[in-house]
C-alpha cells in the first residue's frame, strides 16, 4: 500500500513530501489508486471540511484568479508617452525579495526589483495626514541624455489600541532546522503585545493542533507561551490548508471590534497536503484568504528558512490583506519583526494603487524599474473591485523611472491615423495621484501630487534607489551596499 501512497505524492507533484508522509499516507490513506483517492478517510474529511465552508460562505470555492500562476514576469521596456500617458501599477512596501538574495533564495533573473529598492530607509519626512508623497528628479548618472524619477510614499505611525492575533506555524518535517527562528519570532510578536491584547498559536502538520486558545495577555504571559513553544515537535506533512481554516475560526471567534485582528502564518509556503483539491493546493490557500479579508481577517506572512516557496506566501499575502517578511537567522527576525512590527502588523490602509500620468510636453518616454508583477492597466486605478495591497503603519512604498525628456516640442507628432497631438502649455513633469481604501470604513480617498519639470541633482534618496537598480544583475553587490546603508541608518 506504501507505495501506491507514495504514487499519490508523485502524481500530486509533491517532489519534497517529508519522510513522514509515507507512513502517513500508508495509515490514512491506503488507496490502490489514485481513482481511489476520493474513497478514501482523507478524502471523505475533506469533503466534510469543504460542506462546513458553507456555513462561514460559498467564497471558499474558486474565488481567486490564481495569481501564484503570475508571478513569472519579463522586465519592464520603455514606453513612449504619446501612446501610453499613465502608468499605473500596485503600491508596495514589500522588502521581501532583498531578504531572499540576502538568504541566498532569490537569483538575479527572477527578484522583484521594486522589493529591492524598497529595502533601505529613504528620507520622506513624517506625513502630516495618513500619507506623504516625496519626489524627486535628477540627472542620468550613466546617461547625458535621460532623467531619473524618485517617487516615495511614507505612511503615518497610526497604532490601533487593541489586538487579537492568532500565530499559525507549520511544523512540518520540511521546518526542521528553523525551529530557533521561528520560536524567537514568536516570543517576538507576543512582546510587542500589551496588557489585555489577545494571543493564539496553532500549528499545523498531519493535522492542526490549538496550543494556545485566546489567552489575554498579562505581564507573566510570556513564560506560559515560551514553555509550550519548547514543547512543540517538528514532524509530519505540511495541511496548511486545514490549518489556516481553524486559525480563521479563532478569529472570528475571539474578533475585537475597532481592533487588529491577524493571522500571522509562519511556513516555508510547503503546502503539499489539501482540505478540498489535492491537486490544485496553491488555488485552495488562494481561495480561502480571498474570501477572508472581505470579512476583516487578515494574515501576514512570515517565511522562514533559505528553502521555502516565495510564490505561495507572496500570494498569500497579496490576497490576504497582509504583508510578507523573511527571517533565516536571529538577525533578520530583529530586523524583519522586531524593528519592523507595525509594518508587518497593522495596515493603515488597503488595495492602494499608484498612477503617474506624464507630460508628453516633457516627457518622451519612460522605463519604470519593477512592479512588473503589480502593473495595472489605466482604467484598474480608479476601478474599486480591483485588489491591491495594504499599506503598514510607518511603512514606505518607492518607484523610480527612468525619462526621455522632450527637447522640441515640435518633434512631438503621432503616427495615427484618427488621433492627433494637442499639446498644452502646462510645462508640469508629471502627476503622481495614490488611491486607497480606508481600513475601516471602507472610503475610497485620492492623493495628487504634482512634479515640477526641475532637475536636483542633491537627491540621496534618487541616488540610492538607482544604485540598487543599477547592480540589479550583481547580486554580491546589492548586498555590500545595503551593509553598507545599514551601518548608517540603522
Amino acid at each position: 500500500m506504501a507505495a501506491t501512497c507514495d504514487a499519490l505524492c508523485e502524481d500530486a507533484d509533491y517532489d519534497d513530501c517529508d519522510d513522514d508522509c509515507d507512513e502517513f499516507y500508508e495509515s490514512e490513506c491506503c488507496c490502490d489508486s489514485i481513482d481511489d483517492y476520493e474513497n478514501t478517510p482523507v478524502a471523505v474529511s475533506a469533503n466534510m471540511f469543504v460542506a462546513s465552508y458553507n456555513t462561514i460562505g460559498n467564497e471558499y470555492v474558486n474565488t481567486s484568479k490564481h495569481l501564484v500562476d503570475t508571478l513569472d514576469f519579463e522586465e519592464n521596456r520603455e514606453k513612449q508617452v504619446i501612446s501610453s500617458p499613465t502608468s499605473t501599477f500596485k503600491a508596495s512596501c514589500s522588502k521581501a525579495a532583498m531578504d531572499l538574495l540576502r538568504a541566498g533564495v532569490k537569483s538575479e533573473s527572477d527578484l522583484r526589483l521594486e522589493e529591492i529598492i524598497n529595502y533601505p530607509k529613504y528620507n520622506l519626512g513624517t506625513p502630516e495626514n495618513k500619507f506623504k508623497i516625496v519626489t524627486e528628479v535628477m540627472s542620468h548618472p550613466d546617461d547625458n541624455n535621460k532623467q531619473l524619477l524618485f517617487i516615495g510614499v511614507k505612511g503615518n505611525e497610526l497604532i490601533p489600541r487593541r489586538q487579537n492575533i492568532v500565530a499559525l506555524l507549520d511544523i512540518s518535517g520540511s521546518m526542521n532546522g528553523n525551529q530557533e527562528e521561528t520560536q524567537m519570532a514568536i516570543v517576538t510578536l507576543v512582546s510587542k503585545l500589551n496588557i489585555g491584547d489577545k494571543f493564539s498559536l496553532i500549528t499545523y502538520s498531519n493535522t492542526d493542533t490549538v496550543v494556545i486558545d485566546d489567552i489575554t495577555i498579562k505581564e507573566n504571559s510570556i513564560d506560559f507561551i515560551i514553555e509550550r513553544l519548547l514543547s512543540i515537535k517538528i514532524d509530519g506533512c505540511t495541511y496548511g490548508s486545514k490549518g489556516l481554516y481553524s486559525a480563521y475560526q479563532l478569529i472570528h471567534k475571539n474578533k475585537i471590534e475597532d481592533g487588529v485582528n491577524r493571522i500571522v502564518l509562519l511556513t516555508d509556503g510547503d503546502f503539499n497536503f489539501s482540505l478540498r483539491d489535492v491537486f490544485n493546493i496553491a488555488g485552495e490557500v488562494e481561495d480561502i484568504v480571498l474570501a477572508e479579508r472581505d470579512k476583516g481577517a487578515y494574515i501576514s506572512v512570515v517565511g522562514c528558512g533559505k528553502y521555502l516557496d516565495d510564490k505561495i506566501m507572496s500570494t498569500v499575502a497579496r490576497n490576504g490583506n497582509g504583508n510578507y517578511c523573511i527571517i533565516y537567522d536571529l538577525d533578520s527576525v530583529d530586523r524583519n519583526i522586531n524593528k519592523a512590527y507595525n509594518e508587518l502588523m497593522h495596515a493603515i490602509a488597503k488595495d492602494v494603487k499608484i498612477q503617474v500620468e506624464f507630460n508628453p510636453a516633457a516627457v518622451a518616454e519612460y522605463k519604470l524599474f519593477g512592479y512588473e508583477t503589480r502593473t495595472l492597466n489605466h482604467e484598474d486605478f480608479k476601478n474599486n473591485k480591483i485588489i491591491a495591497e495594504p499599506f503598514g503603519s510607518g511603512a514606505h512604498a518607492v518607484a523610480l523611472y527612468e525619462l526621455t525628456p522632450v527637447k522640441n516640442t515640435k518633434s512631438v507628432k503621432s503616427d495615427l491615423k484618427y488621433q492627433k497631438v494637442e499639446l498644452t502649455d502646462n510645462t508640469e513633469l508629471c502627476t503622481v495621484s495614490l488611491r486607497y481604501k480606508d481600513v475601516e470604513s471602507e472610503d475610497i480617498k485620492q492623493i495628487d501630487t504634482v512634479v515640477d519639470n526641475k532637475v536636483n541633482e542633491n537627491t540621496d534618496n534618487c541616488k540610492i534607489a538607482y544604485r540598487l537598480v543599477r547592480d540589479k544583475d550583481d547580486t554580491q553587490n546589492i548586498i555590500k551596499y545595503i551593509e553598507s546603508l545599514e551601518v548608517v541608518q540603522y
